[in-house]
């Protein structure tokens, strides 16, 4: 299933020939490919993503609805680092285009924008723990 970055699905009912997900922002191979497909190493770093990433993107839109366009900055740029080994490029590419324009935005299209951002987010969240929760069938593809 396609999707543009900005849509969000709740969740992951589309599945290739094999039966495995086609996820819609995780990049599953480049995590693999990033972790060298180590479990503890997956296993870590995925559940710090899925711990902290709430406390992060509330960070974000709190700093969105005050107009607080250098926060905004800066907690797109902390969370674009933080889910680099996970998501799409297409939605990093996104994230880096927000990140550099938000000056140019109005507050409420900074606000809309931050908030399909955090929707996007949460889909990547639960995408990552259902690609833990079958973390052995992905290694051994």
């Amino acid at each position: 299933m396609k999707t543009k970055s900005n849509e969000v699905v709740s969740t992951i009912t589309e599945t290739a020939p094999d039966g495995s997900p086609l996820f819609i922002v995780l990049d599953e191979k480049r995590f693999l490919s990033f972790t060298g497909s180590n479990d503890g190493v997956m296993r870590a770093t995925a559940s710090a993503f899925i711990k902290h990433m709430p406390t992060m993107t509330q960070d974000l839109a709190d700093a969105a609805w005050t107009d607080d366009r250098e926060r905004v900055r800066a907690q797109l740029h902390k969370i674009k680092s933080a889910m680099g080994l996970f998501a799409s490029p297409v939605f990093v590419k996104t994230m880096t285009v927000l990140e550099s324009n938000i000056g140019a935005l109005t507050r409420m299209e900074m606000v809309q924008s931050t908030s399909r951002i955090a929707d996007t987010i949460s889909l990547l969240r639960e995408e990552v723990r259902y690609f833990l929760e079958n973390l052995k069938s992905f290694v051994a593809k």
